[in-house]
């Protein structure tokens, strides 16, 4: 019952749902204290000796989730003698994580060239972040999914950026051609309207007939 009162601490600072007091050596005790291990540093596993008795683990989960946690998985990297190994430590959920900022400017980088907008810089694994690297995974073949976001608990996927106003242009690709404006009217006359075309149309033709008919009826002289 110690060792589960232990655990019950750690498991409450971090969010995560309480297991069972029982004093029974189960998956739940011994999944919850070696995730607590493996991802907050803490000595309750390793104090008790667990690891000689453990048969079986079960991830803790957060608080608000029905799914325990996936166990962590560690990329493979390439050895280089006399060079160095850096360590990469899994980001838990919703907690600032120091490799987080460095993950998630390489995200924005791939969304970006892809046409996406950022996700913000926050420092922290969240559904924006787990979100961006479910569509990377299946859009664009980049798996940063299955090592950084194995502790992913919601997803939010990125959006679009906005399509640029730009001005219509020619088939050709050249700018539509400009339409010159009419010529001036030269000083001192009007234009005329639609209304007066016609008007003087229907004179004319007014005018016609009536030549028409007293040139019938012997009323203009021949010359």
């Amino acid at each position: 019952m110690a060792i589960q009162k232990a655990t019950n601490t750690v498991l409450a600072a971090n969010g995560y749902k309480l297991i069972a007091v029982d004093g029974k050596l189960g998956p739940a005790t011994c999944g919850a204290a070696g995730y607590m291990k493996l991802n907050y540093n803490d000595g309750t596993f390793d104090q008790y000796n667990m690891g000689a008795y453990c048969m079986a683990m079960t991830n803790p989960t957060k608080v608000g989730s029905n799914t325990p946690m996936q166990t962590m998985v560690i990329p493979e990297v390439q050895i280089t003698p006399g060079v160095p190994v850096t360590a990469f430590v899994m980001p838990p959920w919703g907690v600032a994580s120091p490799n987080v900022p460095a993950l998630q400017q390489q995200i924005n980088a791939s969304l970006d060239a892809a046409g996406y907008l950022p996700i913000p810089v926050t420092g922290v694994l969240d559904a924006k972040t787990c979100g961006a690297m479910q569509f990377m995974k299946q859009s664009m073949g980049q798996d940063l999914l299955s090592t950084a976001g194995a502790n992913c608990q919601a997803f939010i996927l990125p959006t679009k950026k906005p399509a640029s106003q730009s001005p219509a242009t020619a088939p050709n690709g050249s700018p539509p051609p400009s339409i010159a404006p009419p010529p001036p009217t030269p000083p001192g006359t009007h234009p005329i309207s639609s209304a007066g075309m016609l008007m003087i149309g229907g004179l004319a033709l007014l005018g016609g007939g009536a030549y028409w008919y007293a040139k019938k009826k012997g009323m203009v002289l021949k010359t």
